[in-house]
């Protein structure tokens, strides 16, 4: 056996290159720029008044509709210590936390708990009904410790200071 030539071990690796990048981009639109992974497009005061097509077309995000964006609701006013109020596990899909003052930072997210075990639950064919929402309606849960044991990344200073700082929205 003797030496390959160099065009088979060119044409070897522009195809190895290109199957790769060609796979993190299939994974990278299939997995970012989701509701779990959101790209936060803060608004100034020179786009009041604008509609969401006019500032999308002028941000430099590119792709994007009205249909893809989701427009938070005021943070969750919260103390650390405070019971995460269950009057809300109907109400709220899940929260996104911002680790930075600036929202530039895509937020992190978490489900709401109770939802998610609402949907656990029916997955296994179990029925939550109201059983399932007394159940949550009697529970004591922390928002420190909602924050803290859904978000590994978050401690508990972080937490009390996303809560404090109005940095959690439903």
């Amino acid at each position: 056996m003797g030496k390959l030539p160099k065009w088979v071990v060119f044409a070897a690796v522009v195809l190895v290159t290109t199957g790769l990048d060609l796979a993190t981009k299939w994974w990278a639109a299939n997995n970012l720029a989701n509701p779990e992974h959101a790209l936060p497009l803060p608004v100034g005061a020179e786009d009041a008044g604008k509609s969401v097509e006019a500032f999308l077309s002028q941000s430099r995000v590119s792709g994007v509709g009205p249909g893809d964006v989701l427009l938070l609701q005021s943070p969750i006013e919260a103390q650390g210590d405070g019971d995460y109020p269950v009057a809300r596990i109907g109400l709220d899909r899940g929260y996104f936390v911002f680790a930075d003052d600036a929202h530039l930072e895509p937020p992190l997210h978490l489900y709401n708990p109770a939802l998610k075990e609402f949907y656990e639950k029916r997955k296994e064919g179990e029925v939550a009904g109201a059983d399932w929402k007394a159940g949550w309606k009697d529970r004591k849960v922390k928002w420190v410790a909602l924050l803290t044991d859904n978000l590994p990344t978050v401690n508990e200073e972080e937490a009390k200071a996303a809560l404090s700082e109005g940095r959690v929205y439903p």
